[in-house]
């Protein structure tokens, strides 16, 4: 009998043991922010199955979570990663040991939005639909660079057709600015107007109109800056946090360069563009 009991104590160490500890680098974590995700394993790790280097999501849903990079070291596998949706979120972790068996975790994490407490407009960042695969993901970086290298030029064409028609007289100055700010702003206005607007067509005219206004607020011409200079500008003109340059080029880029048929209502897109004039001081 006590043969027994021994060894049904050996075998509940031994699940005891064979279970994986999880470590968060951060406690509490934010949309945006960087995490690094430790498993400690009872065995060393030959290969990580998932989750794969990319934008991750749980069936048709939006990608919730974008993961950068997964390595392992002996008994530990390290995940970087950055969480692009608030809530509570599953992420499954698959790896293989030495001897060929396959593990599985899933690990279960609360992240946080970065509204303030006082705001009720849902502003959580929403990457684009779902893609699966290398070939989706190639795919979409053409698409990307396609659609930036068409929207250089087509800025390119319009700044040197407006440099000719520049007046030098410095008594003009004030409604030149006027006459730049003005029509985007008007463009954005109309748009609102809708009671039901395409969410693309609001973040092309949010994004010009709020260049044009960060351009007249500061006397810098971001309009034709690549993304790194204005958020270089963000920072030491504005001080504006790591996070809220994160949330402010991850919400634009997310929405104005993927495929996205997404409609909201007029009120939200109101909310949405108070929320940046707020942050921008605009």
């Amino acid at each position: 009998m006590k043969i027994v009991s021994i060894f049904f104590l050996l075998i509940f160490a031994i699940i005891l043991s064979a279970k994986e500890t999880v470590f968060w680098s951060k406690e509490n974590i934010s949309v945006g922010e960087e995490v690094l995700l430790t498993i400690e394993t009872d065995s060393n790790v030959s290969e990580i199955i998932s989750p794969e280097i990319g934008l991750f999501s749980h069936s048709n849903e939006l990608p919730f979570v974008e993961i950068m990079s997964a390595t392992k070291d002996n008994t530990r596998i390290l995940v970087q990663m950055r969480f692009t949706k608030s809530g509570k979120h599953e992420l499954n972790i698959k790896w293989k040991n030495e001897e060929n068996i396959e593990s599985e975790k899933v690990v279960t994490i609360e992240i946080k939005s970065l509204l303030k407490e006082n705001e009720n407009e849902a502003l959580d960042i929403e990457e684009p639909l779902e893609f699966s695969g290398p070939y989706f993901l190639r795919l979409f970086v053409i698409v990307v660079i396609f659609t930036i290298v068409v929207g250089v030029l087509y800025y390119l064409f319009l700044r040197v057709g407006k440099r000719q028609k520049v007046i030098k007289d410095a008594t003009y100055n004030e409604s030149i600015h006027a006459e730049k700010i003005e029509p985007i702003d008007t463009s954005l206005n109309q748009i609102l107007q809708n009671p039901e607007i395409l969410h693309k067509d609001f973040v092309y005219s949010l994004s010009e109109y709020l260049k044009l206004a960060l351009t007249e607020k500061l006397g810098i011409d971001v309009t034709f800056m690549t993304q790194s200079e204005i958020e270089e500008i963000l920072n030491s003109k504005l001080f504006l946090t790591e996070k809220q340059i994160s949330e402010f080029t991850m919400y634009l880029n997310s929405i104005k360069y993927m495929p996205n048929d997404e409609k909201i209502t007029n009120t939200n897109a109101i909310s949405i563009r108070n929320y940046w004039e707020k942050i921008l001081g605009v």
